[in-house]
């Protein structure tokens, strides 16, 4: 049963001590709920039989070092306003989703996750959601993945922020380990398992999924030998796994490394976020050329905690034995990034990044497993789009809410909210039903406009 001690109303939250990591102490404008997690109490908000608590603090870390579990409390935290996003860059694909981080507060102490449950829910499955963004972009807590929507068909949903980019990935010498960001996950899961029955969840019921650089982070996770038992099933949406080639990111990271290293030092740290960020950036242009159509910054394999990318296919057989996966990507992937990057077509990014390397590791699944994982292929894209059912497009179906991405150019105005709305009722369902453990295997969904979930 949620554990929740009390409901508040208007102006309640104003009676209350720290608020957390909230980027505002303005008193919420519907009703409040105390919970009592393993750390301490927390004010959420509760809205439409919905509780929604945002940017809760899950770990701690100084720059360049790893994360540390976050210190119990005794006062209430307010954790119903919206939450500081990692330092970033604008991003290059505003132009298809329209901005998301616009007006967001940055900030390096952004280690927090935000959750969406029933209120009175019970033993429910709990899904864990990691953003893309190329590991440059995004927070978990964003408007667009509000957790609400999935949460309201009937799981205990729970969206992750890490640290990006220069400050989360990239091995420095003598500055920076890498996968420091990958670190931020894997105690943000830590911190799921511990709390996830304050919201009526299961902890023996984790799904994890990611989109795009997420599902990269998912993939990246399943190679990771102390994550057993901090999630129970995967889903991959858009994992950009076809570039995964060894030497190429050997070769670029070496020289990202090699760059950030002669411009960097313990006692020589850029002093503002801007000068960083433009080290970030000067550090992205030394690996463009390297090869501009792989994830530059990113986890490393060959590093703590991940095995060398000669071997994650071994990691991924073994994980696979205990976490069913399941697999999709969308019918015009490459759309957006032919914009980006000229140099390859929108077919080739399609069937080299994402296509090619979702159907392989199905395929090493099953022989694997000698169980073929399900897979979807999302078909749907507005009338007239000029970029089809592209990159990202199934996320309106599953987080935020028409509300938050009403104003996307890939959706191509108003006239798509009925299907949105609509279609992502079944959308989610086919999720939370993988998140539930039913039987999906072998399965294909096609996902277009008269879609119908039946499990």
């Amino acid at each position: 049963m949620l554990s929740y001690a009390s409901i508040g109303v208007l102006l309640l939250a104003s009676c209350y001590g720290q608020p957390g990591t909230a980027t505002s102490n303005t008193a919420p404008a519907h009703d409040t709920v105390q919970l009592k997690l393993a750390s301490g109490p927390i004010l959420a908000n509760q809205e439409n039989g919905v509780i929604y608590a945002r940017g809760i603090r899950y770990a701690t870390a100084e720059r360049f070092e790893k994360p540390v579990p976050v210190e119990p409390w005794t006062d209430i935290r307010d954790y119903t306003q919206p939450a500081t996003i990692c330092p970033q860059n604008p991003s290059r694909f505003d132009f298809l989703t329209g901005s998301l981080t616009a007006n967001r507060p940055q900030s390096e102490d952004c280690l927090h996750v935000s959750v969406a449950a029933p209120a009175n829910a019970s033993n429910l499955p709990v899904m864990v959601f990691i953003h893309g963004g190329a590991y440059l972009g995004g927070g978990g807590d964003l408007d667009v993945y509000s957790p609400v929507p999935l949460a309201q068909r009937g799981a205990v949903v729970v969206t992750i922020t890490h640290r990006l980019g220069l400050l989360g990935y990239l091995p420095i010498q003598d500055v920076a380990p890498a996968n420091l960001g990958l670190f931020d996950q894997i105690e943000a899961l830590r911190w799921v398992k511990k709390n996830a029955a304050s919201f009526g969840g299961d902890s023996g019921s984790v799904t994890l999924f990611g989109q795009s650089a997420g599902a990269d982070s998912v993939f990246a996770l399943l190679a990771t030998d102390n994550t057993e038992n901090l999630f129970h099933r995967a889903i991959l949406e858009s994992a950009p796994l076809g570039r995964l080639n060894e030497t190429t990111r050997d070769d670029m990271t070496a020289a990202m490394s090699e760059y950030a290293s002669a411009n960097i030092s313990s006692s020589r740290l850029p002093p503002t976020l801007e000068q960083l960020l433009a080290l970030q950036t000067a550090v992205l242009v030394v690996a463009r050329p390297i090869d501009p159509t792989i994830l530059a910054y990113g986890p490393v394999f060959g590093e703590e905690p991940l095995p060398p990318l000669s071997a994650p296919s071994q990691a991924i057989d073994t994980a696979a034995k205990r976490v069913p996966v399941f697999i999709g990507y969308n019918k015009d992937e490459g759309s957006a990034f032919a914009i980006i990057d000229p140099s390859q077509t929108a077919e080739w990014y399609k069937t080299n990044v994402f296509e090619n390397g979702s159907n392989q590791l199905a395929k090493n699944i099953s022989d694997a497993t000698g169980h073929m994982p399900p897979m979807y292929h999302f078909n749907w894209s507005p009338p007239d789009s000029p970029w089809g059912a592209a990159h990202t497009i199934e996320l309106p179906f599953l987080l935020g809410g028409w509300d938050a991405w009403a104003g996307a150019p890939m959706l191509n105005g108003s006239g798509s909210r009925g299907v949105v709305e609509n279609l992502g009722m079944e959308v989610k369902d086919l999720w939370i039903a993988c998140a539930k453990g039913e039987d999906l295997e072998g399965r294909l969904f096609v996902i277009d406009e008269g879609f119908e979930f039946a499990s």
